[in-house]
């Protein structure tokens, strides 16, 4: 990323926020069979609805 985009704080929080999103909700996990953790959580209480 080039100096001239990290010039706001606004921008950079941008940024930070965004990643901190895909971190918890989007990043694939080996732990859980390389899903995501939204995907795991459903994948659950699919299971937990059917039986």
């Amino acid at each position: 990323m080039a100096t001239a985009e990290c010039d706001s704080e606004a921008y950079v929080r941008h940024v930070v926020q965004e990643y901190g999103v895909y971190y918890r909700f989007d990043r694939k996990l080996s732990s859980l069979g390389y899903l995501t953790p939204t995907q795991y959580a459903r994948l659950g209480r699919l299971r937990s609805d059917s039986g």
